[in-house]
């Protein structure tokens, strides 16, 4: 959503013109000519186009070009060719201004996919390294032991598991609306699959995992579910200190509830529903050292709540434990959505 009629070209894409909500061009200055003309005359800072209007152009971090044209300018010159209704209405410095912070908010927005990424990167090396090991040790004890062997196994394919959920968070991270069609999902198959693929991980760290409770319940909404218990048990063995249990339960009832209770760094108050804003981790969480991005919460409270109509929220107990002289407090993130019977 623009606030005035503007263009973003890219090198190798068709140009796309996006009307304003504040300030909206006539017909006649965004015909596809025309369009044409402002890319072909823009270039980075103010212009005038063949008509006596001006237009401003910035790149942005993809390097697109933003255009806004169509622009007469309280401070500045007539057009040429002048059309009834459109008239001065900013200054050259309010343009600019506008501009500024659209190519500021792309920046924020490119870092963020960045952190992102290198995040993902790392988490795939690390995958990687752990199917790498475990497909060598599984291939050793096929000859001597098979139990043994079918454990490593089961590692390589919860590391696999891992791997292609974290490509798949990242994936509707970027493109949030490729998502268009909806299914009934089983909840509690998810909640055991993603446990299942944790439990390795976990166990390696010397952290257990326990799921209890049961659902034949359905949920209805794309095909995105396991993301959420996903993120949240994914949070718990990373802040969890080693030693700890990590518990899962599912409880149903006309809704099904997901509680993952563990102990992890002090959340304020102040803080139990910003940490599920893009971006945002709790001050305690980013003082511990260990990487995040901000964006696991935000992904769940938004699977959560814009696709499954239900809700989530975070609640800690006062009293601390210690480990290793670090102080920990026992943490619960409830997930509550409706759900149908098949």
């Amino acid at each position: 959503m623009f606030a005035l009629t503007t263009i973003i070209a890219g090198p190798d894409t068709q140009p796309r013109i996006e009307r304003g909500t504040l300030h909206v061009i006539p017909v006649e200055l965004r015909s596809n000519e025309r369009l044409q003309r402002y890319c072909a005359l823009a270039k980075p800072g103010w212009s005038v186009d063949d008509w006596g209007y001006n237009m401003l152009c910035r790149y942005l971090p993809s390097g697109e070009r933003l255009i806004i044209p169509g622009l007469e300018l309280t401070d500045g010159t007539r057009a040429r060719r002048r059309f009834h209704g459109h008239g001065p209405k900013f200054t050259k410095v309010q343009v600019e201004d506008y501009a500024s912070s659209i190519v500021e908010f792309a920046q924020q927005e490119a870092r963020r996919i960045q952190s992102s990424l290198n995040a993902l990167i790392h988490d795939l090396r690390s995958l990687s390294t752990t199917i790498l090991h475990s497909n060598n040790e599984a291939k050793i004890l096929l000859q001597r032991d098979i139990g043994e062997a079918e454990v490593r196994i089961g590692n390589v394919e919860a590391a696999q598991g891992i791997l292609r959920m974290r490509i798949d968070a990242f994936d509707l991270l970027s493109n949030p609306n490729a998502i268009t069609t909806s299914k009934y999902v089983p909840l509690f198959k998810k909640v055991d699959k993603v446990v299942r693929f944790f439990k390795s991980s976990a166990g390696a760290g010397k952290k257990r995992i326990f799921l209890s409770g049961s659902s034949h319940r359905y949920l209805h909404g794309p095909d995105v579910f396991e993301l959420v218990p996903f993120s949240l048990i994914d949070n718990a063995v990373k802040y969890s200190p080693v030693g700890s249990v990590i518990r899962v339960d599912v409880t149903e009832n006309d809704r099904t509830r997901i509680t993952i209770t563990s102990l992890g760094p002090r959340i304020n108050k102040s803080e139990e529903s910003q940490i599920f804003l893009n971006g945002v981790r709790g001050t305690q969480a980013i003082q511990t050292g260990l990487p995040g991005t901000g964006v696991g919460l935000h992904l769940t409270s938004k699977i959560v709540r814009d696709f499954f109509k239900g809700d989530v929220w975070v609640q800690q107990s006062q009293a601390a434990s210690y480990f290793d002289s670090n102080e920990f407090f026992e943490t619960t993130f409830t997930v509550d959505v409706p759900t149908h019977l098949n």
